[in-house]
């Protein structure tokens, strides 16, 4: 498998997608899930149902694949990304973390002059490392062995994973396993 040159770029793709998914996964379901964690916020409710509806009902994939080459994300490193930045489950597991964090580190926060994205990150995020490595992990084991949206949405060679790479890999081997069985046995019954 190491002689084969794409799974050198195909690690580096699995790699970044990995990185950086997970980062920016991490940055935007968390910001959604302190917003949607405060009991004040106008219209909780129906941003909790916007939410909840496309979690239990998809559109389906010849939509989604519709929606992925309307954006303009075929054969881009986005369509990794992209789709994948809020996890609505996440942010369910993460906004019951927050509810639980004591309001009154946010309230003499604001009193002494912080504002929502200083209360987030100084405060919150730092006190949130069970539920942030938590969900760091089903982030990054799910963008670390998905291979399906590379096998749908990828053409490139150069932009595929290693998963996508490596299942081309071994269908190649495979189909020239039966290719050299039925040439053989044809040869034979000369």
């Amino acid at each position: 498998i190491f002689q084969n040159s794409r799974i050198y770029m195909a690690y580096m793709i699995t790699i970044g997608r990995t990185v950086i998914g997970t980062i920016l996964g991490l940055l935007f379901t968390s910001t959604l899930a302190f917003g949607m964690a405060h009991r004040s916020l106008v219209g909780r409710r129906f941003y909790t149902i916007l939410c909840l509806i496309p979690m239990y009902f998809g559109g389906g994939l010849i939509p989604y694949y519709f929606l992925i080459r309307a954006l303009g994300l075929m054969n881009s490193f986005w369509v990794y990304i992209t789709p994948s930045l809020v996890g609505i489950w996440n942010m369910i597991l993460m906004r019951t973390y927050f509810q639980g964090i004591p309001i009154a580190l946010e309230e003499s926060a604001r009193i002494d002059g912080a504002n929502y994205f200083t209360v987030f990150f100084k405060i919150i995020l730092p006190i949130s490392m069970p539920i942030i490595a938590t969900i760091a992990l089903f982030i990054g084991v799910g963008h670390w062995n998905s291979w399906f949206d590379a096998n749908m949405f990828i053409t490139k060679q150069e932009l595929k994973p290693m998963q996508t790479v490596l299942l081309q890999i071994i269908s190649e081997a495979r189909f020239a396993e039966q290719l050299s069985s039925v040439t053989s046995g044809a040869g034979a019954g000369v």
